[in-house]
């Protein structure tokens, strides 16, 4: 409930810049058995990662990672829907030791802006594209994704695709109807072998998922 209801005095504390090092948050609350605050430092490992673009046909993907002499395991990191490139998120991932391939599925320049019958193969090229990097460890993948991209990430893992471990943030049970504001009945969101797969519904008739 605390962290429900808060709200920043200052609204630059939901914006980050590339220029920041670390940031300090604090929090306070204050009960009938006294205050308590705690302070919490994030912080920003812009040095030492290097970010690459990808483009090639079949896959449109940032890179993350801080250079080691080993080949880095890896993340396949999937954003929901609208989301763009996510740099922090992906350089905190390096940080920890992990190559990070942001990968473009919809609305990134290069891709479909409709998120409508995305073909789940696109997984399958980022993949094999990480096989064949010496710099990446293709046996340790693992896959990430957010709200449609967890909805992608786990339909991909079901269909057999080499991952050694699935992160899903607010994902659906099921596959639902892509989203297009033009179209109230867009179909499905994603395909396989160039068919598109049974879906339900959105109850939001085309809304953000």
């Amino acid at each position: 409930g605390l962290l429900w209801s808060m709200r920043a005095l200052d609204s630059s504390l939901f914006i980050t810049s590339r220029g920041w090092k670390s940031r300090e948050v604090v929090l306070s609350a204050e009960t009938a058995g006294g205050a308590r605050q705690v302070t919490l430092t994030r912080h920003y490992p812009w040095t030492g990662t290097v970010q690459e673009e990808i483009r090639q046909a079949g896959l449109v993907a940032n890179l993350s990672y801080r250079p080691v002499a080993e080949p880095l395991p890896v993340i396949l990191m999937l954003g929901g829907w609208g989301d763009g490139p996510n740099p922090l998120t992906a350089a905190l991932l390096a940080d920890e030791g992990y190559a990070v391939l942001n990968l473009g599925y919809h609305d990134w320049p290069g891709t479909p802006q409709r998120l409508v019958e995305i073909p789940i193969e696109t997984v399958t090229a980022a993949i094999d594209w990480i096989a064949q990097n010496e710099k990446l460890d293709g046996r340790h993948v693992g896959i990430y994704g957010t709200s449609k991209g967890a909805e992608l990430a786990l339909l991909a893992a079901s269909h057999g695709q080499r991952f050694r471990a699935v992160a899903a943030w607010a994902p659906s049970s099921a596959v639902f109807s892509g989203i297009d504001y033009r179209d109230p009945t867009p179909g499905s969101s994603w395909t396989l072998g160039g068919r598109p797969l049974p879906f339900f519904k959105n109850f939001y008739a085309g809304g953000p998922g």
